[in-house]
């Protein structure tokens, strides 16, 4: 439950955020909201590499090195499936709510 809260939940929250911020805040010319999207999807994937290994060497339980391991692996996955299906959004000059939703599938 942990696991896809974090990979799904927090990955969408992210990407999310960061549009905001690139087409708010930042404001680039010609950035549409599915650019933006796609930024974020880059941006949302992470490497726990150094977290596990700090982990190890302090000594902290095996259960929560799995939990960071297991959430690495997943928002991984999620953020590749959100960026294809909004970079798909931003070649063709947008898409639906549901059409995205269809690519995510």
């Amino acid at each position: 439950g942990k696991i896809i809260f974090l990979a799904f939940g927090v990955v969408v929250a992210q990407i999310f955020l960061i549009a905001v911020f690139q087409l708010y805040v930042i404001q680039s010319p010609d950035w549409t909201l599915y650019s933006a999207l796609v930024f974020g999807a880059m941006l949302s994937a992470t490497d726990p590499i150094s977290v596990t290994a700090t982990l190890k060497e302090l000594g902290v339980s095996e259960n929560l090195n799995t939990l960071i391991e297991g959430e690495s692996l997943l928002n991984d996955g999620s953020a590749v499936v959100f960026y294809e299906a909004f970079l798909e959004g931003a070649i063709e000059g947008g898409l639906s709510g549901g059409e995205v939703i269809v690519q995510l599938l």
